[in-house]
């Protein structure tokens, strides 16, 4: 996101200031941008798929990753199939708003007819720590992921479920927040991003 703030203060005079939001607050990231809280939102397309008052623009894809400690058999696979979670507990990260691809993955899971242990949890960082330990695996979304912890590695799961990121707005405000143009510097910042990636 620093990229963006120095694309938007090299382009124009809108003023832009970020903040994290832990999607498993008490805050409803809906209202908070109906009330004007936030102007723009970078979140899952799946949360406002039933919500018409909103605008998305899709950014990037991602499917998810299985997380696994440095002990694991799994560690230095170059990618895992569903047959590969065979036996295994699995901790599925799913926020407090449960979302559809996310269940869309579970019930792949269940249909694959393996036999494993399916838990949710809404907490990354105690779902890191059940894998650390030896307490199972993690599935995860793909953007989610520490690069400097070499005790972990986040293995692709070949799978056809993507979860579709990008930025949401409330319509009725988009033209006034200066949508376009903050969506268009967010694209441009998220492709110089990739390319580091």
């Amino acid at each position: 996101m620093p990229i963006v703030i120095r694309l938007i203060n090299q382009k124009s005079d809108i003023n832009l200031r970020l903040c994290v939001i832990d999607p498993n607050s008490f805050i409803s990231l809906r209202d908070a941008l109906k009330n004007g809280d936030l102007d723009f939102l970078i979140y899952q397309k799946d949360f406002f798929n039933d919500d018409s008052d909103f605008l998305f623009t899709p950014l990037l894809a991602r499917k998810f990753s299985v997380l696994v400690n440095q002990d694991d058999p799994l560690y230095l696979k170059p990618a895992v199939n569903i047959a590969d979670l065979q036996g295994r507990d699995i901790w599925i990260w799913n926020p407090k708003y449960k979302l559809p691809t996310i269940q869309k993955l579970i019930d792949q899971i269940k249909a694959s007819n393996i036999d494993c242990t399916l838990n949710n949890i809404s907490d990354g960082m105690v779902l890191s720590d059940y894998v650390l330990s030896n307490n199972g695996i993690g599935i995860v979304p793909g953007v989610l992921y520490d690069k400097h912890d070499a005790s972990l590695r986040y293995i692709p799961l070949d799978s056809n479920v993507e979860i579709i990121y990008g930025i949401a707005a409330l319509r009725e405000k988009f033209e006034i927040n200066h949508g376009k143009e903050i969506i268009q510097t967010i694209k441009q910042a998220v492709e110089i991003a990739k390319s580091e990636w």
